[in-house]
Formats: C-alpha cells, structure tokens, sequence
C-alpha cells in the first residue's frame, strides 16, 4: 500500500480529484509522473491505495475515484483553466475562402466573448492544421495560453488551457 498525495491547490498537480470535503487527491507524484488511476482501490481514511494483488485489511472502506465521481462526492480538476470551442463541422463540410474566415472569426469572438485573448495567430494556425487532418497547439506565453486542437477527422474543436508549468511537455507549439 502506498500513500495518496493529498496537494493544497488544485494547480499542485496536472490532474486530481476535489472531494467534497475540499481534499484533492493528486493523480501525479510529486516528480509530475502519473500513479493514481480511476479505477485503482483507495482507502480515504488512512490515505492510502493498494496495488491490485495487496491484502486490504479488515474492517476497511474501499473505494475507487470512479466511484467517488459517479456518486458525486467528487469531481476531477486541473491544474489549469479551461474554455473549450466546439462546433460539428469537418473539413470537408469547408468549401471556399470566405467560409474559412467566417469560422475563424467566430472562433475570435467566442474566445473575446468569455473574456480571454486568444489571437488570430493561434485560431489560424490550428485551423488549418485541423483542416490538413494534423492536431496542433499553439503557446502563447505572452497571454498566457495553450490552445489544442485534434485532427480533422474530429469535428471542429478548439481547447483553451491557461499555462502550468507542470504541463510545459505538451503545451507547446506544434501540428503533427
């Protein structure tokens, strides 16, 4: 049995769950290395998860993270904010110049609307990734962000997570 890593804030760890009691159980050790699974047995009294093949002592209550979600005595958390644009387009629903900047521009206005300054630059640069089939995100340390984006076999989509230091291996700039 090992010990769960409780953390003060939910910016202390990539991916966690907040009880409803204001404990979050951190899902990454404190070297940013995933080690708690939904579905892994815990015991919120001790503090404690068990590896599958461990003797669980008697009188003990178990539980798992998916089961503390389900009865919602939980929810998930991230160490970053998020605002995510979705609309059920493809690229091939895209047919002319005028089209692909209609888009874009609603994509600007959604984001301005909910108060965040994402720029032309990073809507432009995973629009198109999206329509040439590649995921793609853009950093933008400036303001702040990281935008994501799948590929365009995923309808239109557009992630907005505010920067965390503990997520500088994936939010960058990129289109593969």
């Amino acid at each position: 049995m090992k010990n769960l890593r409780f953390i003060d804030k939910k910016e202390d760890a990539q991916w966690s769950v907040t009880l409803n009691d204001g404990r979050i159980i951190a899902l990454y050790n404190e070297d940013n290395k995933f080690c708690l699974d939904f579905g892994k047995l815990i015991n919120l009294e001790h503090g404690v998860m068990f590896d599958h093949n461990e003797q669980i002592p008697d009188g003990w209550e178990i539980t798992t993270l998916n089961d503390i979600i389900a009865q919602n005595l939980g929810k998930q958390t991230f160490c970053y904010d998020t605002i995510d644009f979705d609309k059920d387009i493809y690229p091939s629903d895209i047919h002319s110049a005028e089209q692909e900047s209609d888009i874009t521009n609603e994509i600007f206005n959604f984001f301005q609307e909910k108060g965040v300054n994402v720029s032309m630059d990073a809507i432009i640069h995973n629009f198109y990734a999206w329509l040439a089939d590649f995921k793609s995100g853009y950093r933008d340390k400036e303001n702040g962000y990281h935008l994501f984006s799948p590929c365009g076999c995923n309808p239109l989509s557009m992630r907005y997570t505010t920067l965390n230091k503990l997520c500088e291996d994936w939010q960058t700039t990129y289109s593969c």
